[in-house]
């Protein structure tokens, strides 16, 4: 038998001796008759087309096959695949349908060695090329329709066979190419031929052919793989990407979902700080033993966790929001007066400008307390509206209270200010309750607010009349907190009448934290917003015949903390936790939700509080905690103080008259008898002394 390179020059060789080709056709035409005779005439039409017409098909003829078979692909989509059909019967089904296959290419392979090597070209009249081509389709199209009476036979109705719909695939593409590929029709072409073929059709998807380019790979008998459909002719490489048909099962969709948030890192929460002035730990309405009413901070607990033993490590404004935003102690930020923004050197180590430097929109809103025209500082914020030391004034010609003006200046920033392509952090730092010092009156309600409380008794403290228990350089006349007390609370009227107002404020306060609260929830955000509610410091009742703060009793350290996160676990919702949080934890929790990395080397001394809520292996969490407040104007007026705190224990020392005591909390939560004295105690006070002084020096 000629191989393909001698019949192409047999060919070569035929067309040049075009006067011997009629005769030759002859010749093959009468042999070809006998050979059918005797063949029962089955091998004709396919031995003429093979030996006499290679010519390339013409675009009708290939245009017609596309349409049968992708007729066919459409008619094996529409019905559905029975997925309780034994994979046995389909196996058994393909097995013979291959086996048939090759027994006709045995018998086609027999046909074609016995034939004679001097095979031509074609270079016959127009119309034996018409007659031919009609003989070819009408071959093709005889071929198509057995195909479905074979599938008819073999397939239930709602079967599909994916290995078929496979190779109807591979044949549209091996159909589309044909025309222009001068292959031996008998099935010899090679797998590299057929790659290239499919390649300049644009068709670069693999559907698994191997190099013989008829055997499936392991994942079509498995019935799994993806398959392209046939596109019509002429439709772009776009459109042929984006039609195809997955033979594997389709996953869960809302499964897919879930696996796509559990295997990425969620994005970086908004913030929302709420921070208020002058506030202690007991002032909130979820606390039983208060008479205030603050219905929005009560929900918001229910909502987070409310932590009972919240306490700031300096009880005075303006360390403790320097404290705030820095992480640190004061010994370390050095701003120990109002004018002294020594924390400003290292304002790149602030939370405000971590979160700046990594994408947020970030806003502050009321009460800063410190320079507020040093642009280091205020360019950081995106919205910056700072304000105090009033509770009336005027805004665009009409009476506002600062709490309304701190509502207005936070929603805007929410609805209209802020950049929304960015994550934001807003801190609304209210003046109120503060009092206003240098006014007789201190405190100034909104009149909506005056029925509040109005027919009700705010209980005295049963340590009010405590000050003789203070230590000896507590002057009647010279001591801050004895002066505010009188000006506050030395009359059971005034009492009666400030702290009806101070609660005022705060309700106030409350009532404006859930309008913002509520402009989150109206934009959709308020599940991708940590919010935190806290304050400065805690504030004296009259306990120990003192107003104001700055002292390391309970009244002064302790301060609310509530924290709604959206990532806490149902299990910690609502929940009450009791552990010694601090306020130089709160830049480190805040950066921990934006998931930006507190600076290195320790500069933040605080830590995440979200490691108490979050199932996390953290280390364990504090049982003692170090408080310090340096001397303010003079040792007579607010004398310097620092403590040991234990939730047993607290161990106080004065440093300007070096005059230490003791209280037991558990016995004598007033803080009423000191056993600094006592001898019983001597061992437990040297080592809360040596401990007090080794946290000192780590504050630094």
């Amino acid at each position: 038998m000629a191989t393909d390179g001698e019949t192409t020059t047999t060919r070569r060789q035929a067309g040049q001796h075009a006067g011997y080709q009629i005769p030759v056709i002859l010749i093959l035409l009468v042999l070809g008759c006998a050979y059918e005779v005797l063949n029962g005439g089955k091998n004709l039409m396919k031995m003429s087309t093979e030996m006499m017409l290679p010519s390339p098909l013409s675009s009708s003829t290939v245009a017609r096959r596309e349409t049968a078979i992708s007729q066919k692909i459409k008619d094996l989509n529409e019905d559905s695949y029975d997925e309780e059909k034994s994979e046995e019967v389909i196996d058994e089904k393909d097995e013979k349908r291959e086996t048939e296959e090759d027994s006709e290419a045995e018998e086609s392979k027999e046909e074609r060695e016995g034939e004679t090597e001097e095979t031509v070209e074609d270079q016959g009249t127009e119309s034996l090329e018409k007659k031919d081509e009609e003989e070819e389709e009408e071959e093709e199209n005889r071929g198509v329709e057995d195909s479905k009476q074979e599938e008819e036979k073999t397939r239930t109705p709602k079967e599909i066979d994916m290995k078929a719909l496979n190779r109807l695939g591979k044949s549209l593409t091996q159909f589309r190419t044909v025309s222009s590929q001068k292959a031996n029709m008998g099935g010899k072409s090679s797998a590299k031929g057929m790659k290239e073929a499919e390649s300049s059709e644009g068709n670069n998807e693999s559907n698994g052919d191997n190099a013989d380019g008829g055997e499936e790979t392991n994942d079509e008998k498995a019935g799994t793989g993806t398959a392209e459909v046939p596109p019509a002719t002429g439709e772009s490489n776009k459109a042929k990407e984006g039609r195809k048909i997955d033979m594997t099962e389709q996953p869960n969709e809302e499964q897919g979902d879930q696996d796509k948030t559990e295997g990425s890192e969620k994005k970086p929460l908004n913030i929302v700080l709420l921070y208020a002035d002058d506030w202690r730990h007991n002032a909130i309405g979820a606390d039983p033993a208060t008479l205030v009413r603050t219905p929005f901070l009560d929900q918001l607990a229910k909502e987070g966790i409310r932590f009972t033993y919240n306490c700031v490590t300096t009880s005075v404004c303006w360390i403790s929001r320097a404290t705030l935003y820095t992480g640190q102690y004061v010994s370390r930020h050095k701003s120990d007066y109002p004018q002294n923004a020594a924390w400003y050197n290292g304002w790149q180590h602030t939370f405000p400008k971590l979160l700046k430097d990594n994408g947020y929109s970030v806003a502050h809103v009321g009460k800063w307390h410190f320079d507020t025209q040093n642009s280091t500082v205020y360019k950081t914020f995106d919205y910056w509206k700072p304000y105090y030391g009033f509770h009336f004034t005027q805004r665009n010609g009409q009476k506002i209270h600062i709490t309304q003006m701190n509502e207005e200046d936070a929603v805007h920033f929410l609805s209209k200010a802020r950049d929304k392509t960015k994550p934001f952090m807003l801190g609304v730092c209210f003046f109120a309750p503060h009092s206003v010092d240098h006014e007789e009156e201190q405190f100034f309600p909104q009149e909506k607010s005056m029925e509040l409380y109005a027919n009700e008794t705010v209980e005295v403290p049963e340590s009010a009349d405590a000050w003789n228990k203070l230590p000896y350089f507590f002057d009647e006349q010279r001591n801050e907190a004895r002066r505010r007390w009188r000006m506050r609370f030395d009359t059971p009227d005034k009492y009666q009448h400030m702290m009806k107002n101070y609660y005022r404020l705060i309700s106030e306060i409350d009532e404006t934290s859930s309008v913002i609260y509520k402009e989150l929830e109206k934009q959709g955000i308020l599940n991708e917003t940590l919010i935190i509610f806290t304050t400065d410091n805690g504030f004296f009742h009259s306990e120990h015949g003192l107003a104001g703060k700055w002292y390391p009793h309970q009244e002064s350290i302790r301060v609310p903390l509530v924290i709604r996160d959206p990532r806490m676990p149902p299990e910690k919702v609502n929940t009450l936790n009791d552990d010694f949080t601090l306020n130089i934890d709160l830049a480190t929790t805040i950066l921990g939700a934006a998931q930006v990395e507190p600076p290195p080397g320790g500069i933040m001394q605080g830590r995440d509080i979200a490691d108490l809520y979050l199932d996390r292996k953290a280390e364990p969490w504090r049982t003692e905690f170090f408080y310090e407040h340096p001397v303010h104007l003079h040792t007579t007026v607010i004398p310097a103080s620092s403590a040991l705190v234990r939730k047993d224990y607290k161990y106080m020392l004065w440093p300007d008259y070096q005059v230490e005591q003791l209280f037991d909390l558990t016995s004598d939560p007033l803080e009423l008898e000191d056993l600094i004295n006592k001898t019983k105690h001597k061992d437990l006070i040297d080592e809360m002394r040596s401990r007090h002084s080794k946290l000192a020096k780590m504050a630094l």
